[in-house]
């Protein structure tokens, strides 16, 4: 039977380490990512899903609606 062999952690806290590297993959996309708790609130907006997101907010604020 072959034994799996898994890659180390630096500071062998797993945990950390991956809420690092999902931290990090959050904010380098250049794509926006919106994530969404099971009952489908928004958990977290990355940086491009913010500039995103507040671009269409002061565009909808500036629209005159009674035209």
């Amino acid at each position: 039977m072959e034994s799996k062999k898994h890659a180390k952690v630096p500071g062998g806290d797993t945990q950390a380490w991956l809420a690092g590297l999902n931290r990090a993959i959050l904010d380098s996309a250049l794509d926006c990512i919106i994530t969404m708790g099971a009952s489908g609130h928004v958990v977290e907006f990355n940086p491009a899903a913010e500039r995103v997101f507040a671009s269409l907010e002061r565009k909808r604020s500036a629209k005159n609606w009674r035209s």
